[in-house]
């Protein structure tokens, strides 16, 4: 790990003031408590809201031990691990006339891998060359669903804990990558001679989506039917691959329905050490979205409190590809849900849209996973806890060094 290393005007500075003389400041630093208050540890990333873009990485200690963060152009986040009903004292040091250089380990990634310098036939299929992930690109319109020109037919995103991709073409649907054990995997995953549909040492796609929106992937909800983004007059994905968080936002512009044509951005986002993705939905002309789960005749679990302000929409059972036990969940505000419903390929929950865009949640908790869900009242235990940690995040309160 590269460490946070003085220049030379910080040198000069301490050698001024061990003569009590005046000096100018070399990094401003801000100060703030963090609690957990929860009755039980957790490990999470907290997102420090940044007033403007900063100048470069900020680095932040605890307790005077650098600790592990990533700078957006929006938020600082921070990874912290915190005792049940505890507190830590953050320092966020911003150098004035330099910039940290800052190494951690990954513990997120985000790519969309396209072929460069193969060949195409003539049914328009790609072979040769190589993948190269690129941080933008418009879909192609000749691109046809399995001519492999995209690693896995898509995007992804993950955590060390699990995996998603997205159908970069007119399915609009999410998919499930299971993991074995912890660790990032995209990167190898999709290339040629492999076969990510067969258990590896990494784990496999496990999600059976047909026609589907999958997990999390979202439509609009118009009449009592759900209706995917298609058709458009063309989609881009913008790739932000992070340390601690990583992101994909695709957008489908001009997007046709009935007498409207509408714009659709989703942002996917997921953050280390979490099965959760955030999904982030802006779709002014459109009065409800509809999001869910593949149907799969497993038992399906609903919970919507008056009083609260998280719901889900879950199932759990026999339901994965390498036929054993997986649970899929998504989790939605209250304020947003308008009621649950159904069609012949998915479970359904119905969001009223936003000023301010909406935004929910999903994960997948495959049993193979070493902590994940071994029965139905495990995958309701997990549930449990994470309602409990989408109500009561960490506290953020600025303080006094």
């Amino acid at each position: 790990m590269k460490r946070f290393i003085p220049t030379s005007l910080a040198v000069l500075a301490a050698l001024i003031h061990s003569h009590s003389f005046a000096y100018p400041a070399t990094e401003n630093i801000s100060h703030y408590t963090v609690g957990n208050p929860l009755d039980q540890p957790r490990q999470q990333v907290l997102a420090i809201p940044l007033k403007s873009a900063p100048q470069g990485d900020l680095l932040v200690t605890a307790n005077g031990a650098e600790i592990p963060s990533q700078t957006t152009a929006t938020e600082l986040l921070v990874a912290l691990e915190l005792d049940a009903q505890k507190h830590t004292d953050i320092a966020v040091h911003q150098l004035i006339n330099g910039k940290p250089e800052l190494s951690y380990p990954k513990q997120t990634y985000a790519e969309l891998a396209v072929r460069v310098g193969g060949q195409v036939d003539d049914k328009g299929h790609y072979s040769g060359g190589q993948y190269h992930p690129v941080s933008q690109m418009q879909l192609p319109p000749s691109h046809s669903i399995g001519n492999k020109l995209f690693k896995y037919e898509g995007f992804g995103w993950e955590s060390e804990q699990v995996a998603y991709r997205y159908y970069f073409d007119h399915r609009g649907a999410v998919d499930i990558f299971g993991k074995v054990k912890d660790g990032l995997s995209l990167a190898d995953t999709g290339l040629d001679g492999g076969d990510y549909h067969s258990l590896s040492d990494w784990g496999m796609d496990v999600l059976k989506v047909g026609p589907s929106l999958g997990i999390g992937a979202v439509g609009a909800w118009v009449d009592n039917a759900l209706i995917k983004p298609d058709p458009v007059q063309n989609m881009t994905v913008s790739i932000a691959d992070g340390t601690l968080q990583s992101s994909a936002t695709v957008t489908h512009s001009g997007w046709s329905m009935g007498d409207k044509t509408l714009d659709l951005t989703t942002r996917y986002r997921i953050r280390a050490g979490s099965h959760l993705t955030r999904v982030d939905v802006t779709a002014d002309a459109l009065a409800q979205l509809a999001t869910g789960i593949v149907k799969h005749g497993v038992q399906v679990l609903t919970y919507a409190p008056d009083d609260g302000k998280w719901g889900y929409i879950a199932t759990f059972g026999n339901q994965s590809l390498n036929d054993d036990d997986l649970g899929m969940a998504v989790f939605f505000p209250m304020s947003a849900f308008d009621s649950f419903q159904t069609d012949a390929a998915n479970e359904l929950v119905v969001l009223n849209n936003q000023p301010q865009a909406v935004h929910y949640y999903f994960g997948a908790y495959w049993s193979a996973h070493p902590n994940g869900p071994q029965s139905a009242d495990e995958f309701k235990s997990l549930l449990r806890n994470e309602i409990e940690q989408l109500n009561h995040p960490f506290t953020l309160t600025p303080s006094k060094p």
